[in-house]
């Protein structure tokens, strides 16, 4: 996993023009550079939130829930943070950096307790084990599902790309706004109660 992220991090920093022009074909020339330059900065925040949220995983699992359930606010303090050190030097840059240094910040927010945990972590490359397989099983429908329902968002800012500046800004925090009621009230639900239903799920336990 942590070989294929790094994989789609590089892959996001070569096609980063064709990526931008297809997702904002509407960009003059100068947003459309811009927009290019953040995209590779930002390239390596797949490889952190990815490792972020399997010591996420794994702290639930074990029924550690108050770490990773602060790792957001240390992206968010982070980046912040970041922003503000770096934006007389940096101007618009910093954000894009903030937000690469926040999802490194996850990541050793929670290392610690994992290990403290009992996790540990030894380089291994076998495709052929159960578990290995198990996951690409697992994960096929997940990533689908994931991807179709992007789709519309993908639309939506397409479209947006082409109307007056701010467009694009405006349409994040109008979707921001829309899942403010899920996304107080459902990850706190569903955090906890999925490491209890995958553990009666794996003694049959219906």
């Amino acid at each position: 996993l942590t070989l294929a992220m790094i994989a789609l991090s590089l892959v996001l920093i070569v096609a980063a023009p064709a990526l931008v022009i297809f997702l904002a074909p509407s960009f003059g020339a100068e947003a459309r550079s811009l927009a290019v330059d953040l995209s590779r900065v930002m390239a390596f925040c797949v490889l952190f939130l990815g490792l972020a949220s399997l010591l996420t995983g794994v702290l639930n699992v074990q029924e550690r829930f108050v770490w990773p359930a602060l790792a957001p606010l240390v992206l968010s303090g982070t980046a912040i943070a970041v922003m503000l050190l770096g934006w007389r030097a940096l101007g618009i840059h910093s954000l894009a950096l903030g937000m690469l240094v926040g999802t490194l910040g996850m990541v050793l927010w929670q290392a610690p307790v994992a290990l403290r945990a009992g996790a540990r972590y030894a380089p291994c490359l076998d495709l052929g084990q159960e578990g290995v397989r198990q996951f690409t099983r697992l994960a096929g429908p997940l990533l689908l599902g994931t991807a179709i329902l992007n789709i519309p968002g993908i639309v939506d800012r397409m479209v947006a790309s082409g109307l007056p500046e701010g467009s694009l800004s405006a349409l994040d925090y109008a979707g921001r706004v829309m899942q403010l009621v899920f996304s107080l009230f459902m990850p706190s639900l569903i955090t906890p109660l999925f490491p209890s239903l995958s553990l009666f799920s794996a003694q049959n336990d219906q």
